[in-house]
């Protein structure tokens, strides 16, 4: 966020609490509530509304403030207007573009009668809310329920199943714990208990979020956040704020990776793969790590991609290369990539928004260049990256992919280095998880689609095998979202890439912890082709290949603090079961 945009934002929140100075005991709720809806919207995803009578027309108000301008224009930009090339009626394509806005996807669960009265006659009727969760919401969603008492069945029906498939549940209620309460990963109690005067205060404050939520995405300085995620965040609105969004932030990783990778880079190199309870070579600490603190790194995110960006801006073209490649990708001189750009230190954005970065941009640049391409990127969720590729969207996945057996049978792919799953928890780890069987009976969240959710069903199996509760996986669309789940204690642990941990561990040391133990199934992440495109498969080989010869792609690692992952040659199809 700009800094003008970001003073704004905190500007709103401060004057709601000058005109209602009872709500100063609830600030922090609402800027957790603040930073749950933007990371939503920023990683393109939506919010669904629900409540029933005058909250059934909070959940409704609050549609009509952000589908459409609240306190200033939101014209379409840039692409959104050249897309309105294809009306071919010039008076209804200026007349369209003068009066469309820029929205903000919110669903009012109230609003559809028809839907409504049918699930209420054919199955039953507090399930109207929760079927529609069913239909409408996918990992990612926000539920935002309204309740004065926080009891309202149909609400809760509704917060439970958006748990069940999810999305993160945003609650509002009066001043008394509830069940919806305790379904929420941010509830906002407003200080009342009788219902007119809880709906009193409800409604000041979703005001003030719809404006908060304008003045982030619609401000001039800002327009760019909107379905982006993973960029640097300034101003107190954030330094203060419970939920932390993942940003870029100006640390080295290096104390970290050091410490979390070192137990573990003898098993990467020697060993596919690492029972569900098999201990490092070192008994595992009695806290998670935490050395390495970000007080004493010596270099700065931004001075780690702008080092890797320049190394990679000097690799030359190598024709003997680039003549391998498909006659369509000569002519369009891009490679497009398809990535999540929410996967830090492999892929995100820079401040702006807009600009990919991350160790796997670098290198995915550097081969660029080796084949006279200019590389381009479309973001997508990471179980779709695939079937992006097959259907021809994109020349390439590059995006923390491992290589697998099972994804072999589908595409083809590069290795490009080498990591395992790790477990991040809260800070001290405070559920003291020191193996993988620890989480027996907890619950733990992995990205959809990844290979951390494959081994979080198998650990399951080993739990419930050793006559022990399994494990409860809450699938997450984003590594942001994992990391509000632990941060909200919906989960006791995230399973995600060590590389990845450690970044979450070095950037926000008050906030999370790594447990010291072995990479588990440790395996290449892969650069994923298509199987009917066998000169880009050759081409990118050959140019990471020379890329690791002449030393760029080490000093690429080197420059993000990741050479413990590096791998030695190019390999292709060197998966591991998954």
């Amino acid at each position: 966020m700009s800094g003008s945009s970001a003073d704004e934002v905190a500007g709103i929140l401060s004057d709601l609490v000058r005109r209602r100075p009872e709500l100063a005991p609830v600030t922090d709720q609402v800027q957790a509530a603040f930073d749950l809806l933007r990371t939503a919207f920023a990683g393109g995803h939506k919010v669904l509304t629900c409540g029933n009578g005058g909250s059934a027309a909070d959940a409704g108000h609050i549609v009509g403030e952000l589908m459409k301008s609240m306190s200033r224009r939101r014209p379409l930009q840039g692409d959104e207007n050249a897309a309105f090339g294809v009306v071919a009626s010039v008076e209804q394509r200026d007349y369209l573009l003068a009066h469309l806005e820029r929205a903000l996807p919110v669903i009012d669960l109230g609003s559809h009668q028809t839907l409504l009265s049918a699930i209420g006659n054919d199955t039953a009727g507090d399930m109207g809310f929760a079927q529609q969760v069913i239909g409408y919401g996918r990992p990612g969603d926000v539920l935002w329920g309204l309740s004065t008492s926080g009891r309202s069945r149909n609400v809760i029906l509704a917060a439970a199943t958006a748990r069940a498939r999810g999305l993160s549940v945003l609650a509002f209620t009066g001043s008394s714990p509830s069940p919806l309460g305790d379904l929420a990963d941010v509830s906002v109690r407003v200080p009342a208990e009788s219902t007119p005067q809880v709906q009193e205060l409800h409604l000041p404050i979703y005001h003030a979020l719809c404006e908060m939520l304008e003045a982030f995405f619609f401000s001039s300085t800002a327009a760019a956040n909107l379905g982006t995620e993973n960029r640097q965040r300034k101003g107190s609105i954030m330094k203060t704020s419970p939920i932390r969004n993942r940003r870029r932030i100006t640390m080295s990783v290096t104390g970290i990776l050091a410490v979390a990778l070192a137990a573990g880079a003898t098993a990467c190199s020697s060993s596919s793969s690492s029972s569900a309870s098999a201990p490092a070579s070192s008994a595992p600490s009695s806290s998670a790590t935490s050395t390495g603190s970000a007080a004493s790194a010596s270099s700065s995110i931004n001075q780690e991609n702008t080092a890797a960006m320049a190394l990679a801006a000097g690799v030359k073209e190598v024709p003997s290369l680039a003549a391998k490649l498909p006659s369509s990708i000569v002519s369009s001189k891009q490679l497009v990539i398809a990535a999540q750009l929410t996967q830090p230190p492999d892929d995100m954005y820079e401040a702006d928004g807009t600009t990919p970065e991350g160790f796997e941009v670098a290198l995915a640049t550097a081969i660029g260049n080796e084949l006279g391409l200019k590389v381009s990127y479309v973001p997508g969720a990471f179980d779709s990256l695939i079937t992006t590729l097959q259907a021809g969207r994109v020349d390439m996945t590059m995006s923390a992919m491992n290589d697998t057996l099972t994804r072999e049978k589908t595409i083809d792919f590069v290795d490009y280095l080498t990591d395992g799953i790790g477990l991040l928890v809260n800070a001290g780890n405070p559920d003291n998880i020191q193996t993988p069987t620890d989480l027996c009976g907890k619950s733990v969240t992995a990205v959809s689609g990844s290979t951390q959710q494959a081994y979080a069903a198998q650990l399951s199996s080993t739990c419930t095998k050793a006559g022990k509760s399994p494990v409860t996986l809450i699938l997450s669309s984003t590594t942001a979202q994992e990391t509000i789940s632990l941060e909200t204690k919906r989960v006791v642990a995230v399973l995600n890439d060590n590389i990845t941990d450690a970044y979450d561990v070095a950037t926000s040391p008050s906030l999370f912890s790594a447990v010291n133990y072995a990479p588990i199934e440790p395996g290449p992440y892969g650069i994923g082709v298509n199987k009917n495109d066998p000169g880009l498969l050759a081409a990118i080989q050959g140019g990471l290949q020379d890329l690791i010869a002449d030393g760029t792609y080490g000093k690429i690692l080197q420059d993000w603090q990741l050479t413990s992952v590096e791998l030695k040659s190019a390999t292709v199809n060197h998966g591991t079961a998954g």
